[in-house]
């Protein structure tokens, strides 16, 4: 059985029995978990690697070479002969099959946040020289009121959050020591 890797939009597609069984940024991703054992689609008994890149057969390695400790993708011994003609239409399929293969859409950038609207100037702000403060509504007792931002943070400078103010109160999750579980018995 042959593993076909294809080179497919900067990843590579693992085609295996006819089936794209994944899609990766590393070359070496269907050797790597070949040698781990840990996905199911390669436990199967594999042959043959073959990497595919622009319709052509760049390398091509022999499971026998694998099975040494300390080899792996880079240190592998790459396989010189030529490919059958049955082999050769498989990888022709494998290729036609990664092509068609679904593709991960790319993510798309993060949108900026929208700017908060400009500060506002109310009579009494005016009257008494604060720009850029708007006036607040009284809020009930115990809930904090809003702060309009300050005009260097508007500017893009970072602002440092304001320490709030909590009562003194131990900690629920703090254990007492074991010697003053002693004292208290």
């Amino acid at each position: 059985m042959l593993c076909v890797v294809v080179a497919n939009q900067d990843k590579w597609t693992t085609v295996l029995d006819g089936k794209a069984i994944g899609t990766s940024k590393h070359v070496d991703y269907s050797i790597f978990h070949f040698k781990a054992h840990d996905v199911a689609a390669l436990k199967k008994p594999i042959t043959k690697f073959i990497w595919v890149a622009k319709d052509e057969v760049t390398e091509v390695i022999l499971t026998d070479q694998l099975k040494d400790r300390g080899v792996n993708y880079k240190t592998a011994k790459r396989d010189d002969g030529e490919l059958t003609e049955a082999e050769q239409a498989e990888v022709t399929a494998a290729v036609e099959l990664a092509r068609a293969a679904p593709q991960p859409k790319p993510t798309e950038p993060a949108k900026a946040p929208a700017e908060p609207p400009p500060a506002t100037i109310t009579p009494e702000a005016a009257a008494t020289g604060l720009e850029g403060v708007q006036a607040q509504p009284e809020q009930p007792k115990g809930e904090q009121p809003e702060v309009a931002a300050e005009p260097e943070a508007q500017a893009g400078t970072p602002a440092a959050p304001e320490p709030t103010e909590e009562p003194d109160a131990p900690l629920a999750t703090t254990k007492p020591s074991r010697t003053h579980n002693k004292k208290r018995r």
